[in-house]
């Protein structure tokens, strides 16, 4: 159910915004995966295995409200 809700909020939030939120709110949480090394993020995700990947998490939700679209 939340991940439907992501439809609604997708129409304000930026692609990569989404894709983070959906591996979050997913059953397991979980952090996107960069596709390259130009930061862009891919659908595939990956455990948060430890203090980095949290900060990772920490930054994505600092830089939430600058994905809002205009």
């Amino acid at each position: 159910m939340p991940e439907e809700s992501l439809g609604i909020v997708s129409l304000v939030v930026e692609a990569e915004a989404i894709q983070w939120l959906k591996a979050l709110i997913a059953e397991l949480p979980r952090i996107p995966v960069p596709m390259d090394d130009t930061q862009h993020v891919a659908t595939r995700t990956r455990d948060i295995q430890n203090a980095d990947h949290l900060a990772l998490v920490e930054r994505f939700l600092a830089r939430l409200p600058e994905q809002v679209k205009w």
